[in-house]
């Protein structure tokens, strides 16, 4: 049986988590996408309305 932290390690290593819906974004298929304005990750579809209300408060 595995040990639990090698499987979280492992995980956190490969995939990340869209700040806005929370979904799994695969590292190594470059699905995630860092705002420039804050750092934070999103997914295709979050980054672009998460573009809008950042600027606004930038």
């Amino acid at each position: 049986m595995l040990n639990y932290c090698a499987l979280q390690e492992s995980f956190a290593s490969r995939y990340r988590h869209c700040n806005q819906c929370e979904g799994d974004l695969n590292i190594s298929e470059d699905e995630e996408i860092v705002c420039v304005l804050c750092g934070e990750t999103f997914c295709d579809h979050c980054i672009n309305i998460h573009q809008i209300y950042c600027r606004e408060i930038k």
